[in-house]
């Protein structure tokens, strides 16, 4: 088991844990914002729209997407405040 797998199961078992995990499709899922919000923690001087650019452009990779998805700047401020602190804090 690589260590990506790994971390994408625990992120996912703590997600639903605290009940904040995506129950649909979405341009941007609940383990998505974990990797965001990771991201903008590493490059906290960079535009939060550069981050997401980043993060989406290596998860359209990862996914073997050609394209990474757009999301406006109100659907990050959204999809962060369904993800719960504790989450966060656990899954660190």
């Amino acid at each position: 088991m690589t260590k990506n797998y790994r971390f994408r199961k625990r992120s996912n078992e703590v997600l639903d844990t605290h009940q904040c995990n995506s129950e649909r499709v979405r341009s941007f899922p609940a383990s998505a914002v974990v990797y965001y919000t990771m991201a903008l923690s590493l490059y906290s001087e960079a535009a939060y729209e550069s981050v997401f650019a980043a993060v989406a452009q290596g998860l359209a990779w990862k996914d073997k997407t050609p394209v990474a998805p757009v999301v406006v700047k109100s659907a990050i401020s959204k999809a962060r405040s369904r993800l719960k602190w504790k989450a966060l804090h656990a899954i660190a």
